[in-house]
């Protein structure tokens, strides 16, 4: 009975943090790619800038 409980127990806890960690790793693959997306909107933003300038010049 006490082995029973402390496997209930144990599954219980791992229920708890195991979503909770996918939870935060997916947050953290959606937060990088949003900074690689932001990265390629500023140099993208930067060229067009740039090749405006010249154009005018």
């Amino acid at each position: 009975m006490v082995l029973f409980t402390d496997i209930s127990f144990t599954f219980q806890v791992k229920l708890m943090i195991e979503p909770n960690f996918i939870t935060k790793k997916r947050n953290w693959k959606v937060k990088n790619e949003n900074k690689k997306q932001i990265q390629c909107n500023k140099m993208y933003s930067n060229y067009r800038m740039f090749a405006l300038r010249e154009l005018e010049l």
